[in-house]
Formats: C-alpha cells, structure tokens, sequence
C-alpha cells in the first residue's frame, strides 16, 4: 500500500524492497518456530506457514513485476 503511495519510482521501489525483506524475515521467523515447535497446534503451524509462504511469494512477484516503474 505504501508502495502505490509513493510519490516517484525510486520511492516505490523502496518501500517494495522493505515489503520484500519484511516477508523474506516473517518466513524464516515463522520456519524457525516452526522447527522449535514453539507453535500449536500443528494444523495451525501448517496453514500460518503455507500463507507466509504465499505472502512472501506475491511480494517477490510484484517486486520483479516493474509495477513502479509503470506509475
């Protein structure tokens, strides 16, 4: 949201980038708890790590997507 706030490109690209890197840290974050079994119930585990992957996979796509450079 921030990205499609931005006043130029060079601002969009920035806040995709820190979207980007905030998903990446969230995957391995949860991953990580994930393989302490800090997380519970398992069913839980699986469904919170399969939308982090989602989330993290859409924000790569539309990083490479050029979608600021398109404003």
């Amino acid at each position: 949201m921030r990205a499609e706030g931005a006043t130029g490109p060079e601002g969009c690209e920035r806040d995709l980038r820190t979207a980007r890197r905030a998903a990446k840290a969230l995957r391995a974050r949860v991953a990580s708890l994930a393989r302490r079994q800090c997380l519970a119930p398992a069913d839980r585990v699986a469904r919170l790590d399969a939308e982090v992957a989602e989330l993290a996979r859409r924000t790569r796509a539309l990083f490479k997507s050029r979608f600021c450079a398109r404003k």
